[in-house]
């Protein structure tokens, strides 16, 4: 049986205005940016002082991500 084919890409492309096929930009203000990146961080802060392990600490910060992706997409108070 034949593996399917994964095309690696090269992020460092992305500097010279290359991107995927299915990768999309989006472009947010700076005040944005540190509020996500605040979230993200003490998400992981937490998670991680409970004594949680390194990959639990990541993926706690996707789900945390995902949760409030979708309230913002359906428009619910998180």
């Amino acid at each position: 049986m034949k593996q399917p084919v994964v095309d690696a890409f090269d992020f460092r492309l992305m500097r010279r205005g290359m991107k995927p096929r299915t990768l999309t930009r989006l472009t947010m203000p700076l005040g944005t940016k540190q509020c996500l990146g605040g979230l993200a961080t003490s998400v992981f802060t937490e998670a991680s002082n409970a004594g949680e392990t390194f990959q639990e600490a990541l993926l706690a910060v996707y789900m945390t991500g995902l949760e409030n992706g979708r309230a913002a997409v359906t428009g619910e108070k998180t």
